[in-house]
């Protein structure tokens, strides 16, 4: 079972990662095709660590990690 199943908060931080990665698609198709790797890659990754910094730290906050 994907995590996302056990985890709601996974798909919160999945969600805006999905939509940065069709962004770069979309990008890759016109001149502005050298933003792809940041827009796909560098921001995507950040916004999926910083919402399992997030949430990670509001369940050890709350004790149920």
């Amino acid at each position: 079972m994907p995590i996302g199943w056990k985890r709601w908060w996974a798909s919160y931080a999945a969600s805006p990662s999905t939509l940065l990665g069709g962004v770069g698609l979309v990008l890759a198709s016109t001149a502005a095709v050298s933003w792809v790797p940041i827009v796909s890659g560098l921001l995507s990754g950040a916004v999926l660590l910083s919402g399992a910094v997030i949430f990670g730290w509001r369940n050890v906050a709350a004790g149920t990690a």
